[in-house]
């Protein structure tokens, strides 16, 4: 299983007293030229204006999703969903197994898990 938060990405493997986690940074920027390895296109940005950030934190949009990474502040490596729906604006953390996404909102007794199909150019 992979989870990414807090700018960290973790992979899971077995369970219980058998579980084992591993977890690195993810880079933001190639030390050569500072750029960002995500890509560009002529496609607009989303409109994230009405995203209410916590103080410190900068969103960047992912690239054929409705959602973007939070990159600085507490919440770094969690996602905002930018989405129209009633998820608009939340934070969730993203789960990545081999078919699906989960996006993971809130915690204990307010968590919810929506579960999102991986699309064909996500592999």
């Amino acid at each position: 299983m992979l989870v990414r938060k807090h700018g960290k990405e973790c992979h899971i493997y077995g369970t219980g007293k058998d579980r084992l986690v591993v977890g690195f940074h993810m880079p933001t920027a190639t030390p050569e030229t500072g750029s960002s390895n995500t890509t560009t296109t002529d496609k607009p940005a989303a409109d994230l204006s009405d995203i209410k950030l916590r103080k410190g934190e900068k969103i960047e949009p992912v690239e054929g999703h409705a959602y973007a990474e939070i990159v600085s502040g507490p919440r770094g490596g969690m996602y905002i969903n930018t989405s129209q729906n009633s998820r608009h604006g939340e934070a969730f953390v993203l789960v990545e197994k081999a078919d699906f996404d989960y996006h993971i909102y809130g915690t204990g007794a307010d968590r919810q898990v929506v579960r999102a199909s991986r699309r064909d150019d996500d592999e």
